[in-house]
């Protein structure tokens, strides 16, 4: 009886490791997807327009 709970335990774990790996897996295309958007043209006139937008109402600085 000892045995199988063990088992249980260890696929337990295992399938735990299994799901953590996707989720950094995900978590890292994701930031790469994200690096990748920060370089097109449309992030970077966004950008400018908040940043401009902050400097009339004379809000911080935040670097992006």
């Amino acid at each position: 009886m000892e045995t199988i709970a063990k088992t249980e335990e260890q696929l337990r774990q295992e399938r735990a490791v299994a799901w953590a790996k996707r989720l950094l897996a995900s978590k890292r295309e994701l930031e790469k997807e994200a690096q990748e958007d920060v370089k097109t043209p449309e992030y970077q006139e966004a950008i400018r327009k908040l940043r401009e937008r902050n400097a009339e109402r004379g809000s911080k600085v935040v670097k992006v």
